[in-house]
């Protein structure tokens, strides 16, 4: 459920992906680093049988933009949730999303076709979970409203003025309402489901707010937050006096670097040693740690002072891996002895995690998509005829040729920015 949780951000999202629309822009993948439905690597040795021909579109023929790449009317019902309709448009619109972000994923691998018919880990392919997941996140805005109304949650006059005033400067900035609604089509949005969207996102921001924000009983405390970002996504925080094996400067080829000769090894690891003595005899250990990393570390910026002499913050797998497994083993305060890696001798001291506000916000997106569930159980969902003539593998070539074209139209009919 953590793909539904986006509406909270849908309306500052779609301002921002909007405005980036002036430039006229081609449409392009999301950055791959989005969550995937799988984390596995895509299996490349099974493309596609056959590149399909190229899909020319003529946009002056297109009124809607759902039947012209789905072969069906945007407001065709394809699903209900409780007694409420759920359309094509708005049905493809997550899919679309969705579909973006996976083929930014594969466009890693360097697998261009998406293989839609292939079966996934759960038996079904790619087609539909795609299908599956974007009615999933459809219910979701189609019931807001109500579960809004049932916690006497209203959208503001503020965020409609703030909806109002951003479309009036989209259309002031793209020339016409044709080169907005050229905009939208992208998406592939109307008017009508980008307010609808928009007002879901108010909503659920509410929502949020009513059941974890600040003063509520639900709003994660500072010490649980925390602790859980110690102890379920493993965050920890250590700071290091580094001496160096390698020439950094130079490196091996095979994800290392050159060694120092042997002279200079043995010096290095004489320090290194003399580091650890000093600091396993002193009475003070955490003052001279930092009086040696002042002094001797080789993790250094610029102007040869220590990086992070506070300590650095990270996430497993972001440091390497002798480095993580040293400070996760140590309790707060204690100093480790000498830890090796790629880049020679840690002497590391484990830090006690502060407070961020990154740390509080993974407990809020766990509760709503808990509190999203039990919406929609209460809101049973059941597809249609219509729903099942639907098929990602034709659909997302022809949105993206339908994207191509806007894309052209765009760059003749939108003025150009004011230098």
């Amino acid at each position: 459920m953590n793909r539904i949780y986006r509406a909270g951000a849908m309306a500052l999202s779609l301002t921002i992906l909007l405005t980036g629309l002036v430039g006229c822009a081609p449409k392009t993948a999301p950055d791959a680093s989005s969550s995937t439905p799988s984390t596995s690597t895509p299996d490349t040795s099974k493309p596609d049988s056959s590149t399909p021909p190229a899909i020319v579109i003529d946009l002056d023929a297109v009124t809607d933009p759902i039947l012209t790449t789905a072969g069906i009317a945007g407001d065709t019902v394809v699903a209900t949730v409780g007694d409420i309709e759920i359309t094509a448009a708005e049905l493809l619109y997550h899919a679309a999303y969705m579909s973006d972000d996976m083929a930014g994923y594969y466009a890693q691998f360097g697998v261009a076709e998406m293989p839609w018919t292939t079966e996934m880990e759960d038996g079904v392919t790619m087609s539909s979970a795609i299908l599956a997941d974007a009615l999933a996140s459809a219910s979701l805005y189609a019931i807001l409203p109500e579960v809004a109304a049932d916690n006497d949650i209203s959208v503001s006059d503020a965020d409609m003025k703030t909806l109002e005033e951003f479309l009036t400067e989209l259309e002031a900035q793209l020339g016409s309402a044709d080169a907005v609604t050229l905009a939208l089509w992208q998406e592939p949005l109307n008017a009508e489901l980008y307010n609808e969207l928009f007002v879901g996102g108010a909503l659920f921001s509410s929502l949020s707010n009513k059941f974890f924000g600040e003063g509520t009983d639900g709003y994660p405390t500072d010490a649980e937050s925390i602790a859980h970002a110690e102890d379920e996504l493993g965050f920890y925080k250590a700071k290091h006096i580094l001496i160096k094996t390698v020439d950094t400067d130079k490196p091996d080829g095979a994800g290392g670097f050159e060694a120092l000769d042997e002279e200079t090894l043995a010096k290095q690891t004489a320090l290194a040693n003399d580091i650890v003595k000093q600091l396993t005899e002193s009475t003070d250990p955490g003052t001279l740690f930092d009086e040696l990393m002042v002094a001797h570390t080789q993790d250094t910026d610029a102007a040869g002072k220590p990086n992070g002499p506070d300590g650095y913050v990270a996430q497993p797998g972001e440091m390497v891996a002798p480095f993580e497994e040293g400070a996760k083993a140590l309790e707060n305060g204690e100093i480790s002895g000498l830890v090796e890696s790629v880049f020679g001798y840690h002497i590391i001291m484990r830090l006690p995690l502060e407070m961020d506000e990154a740390f509080r916000n993974p407990i809020i997106v766990t509760g709503m998509s808990d509190l999203q569930a039990e919406w929609l159980k209460e809101y049973p969902t059941t597809t249609n005829e219509a729903y099942d003539t639907l098929d990602m593998s034709t659909f997302y070539p022809a949105i993206n040729a339908l994207r191509t074209a806007i894309s052209v139209r765009l760059e003749e009919i939108v003025p150009a920015p004011e230098k």
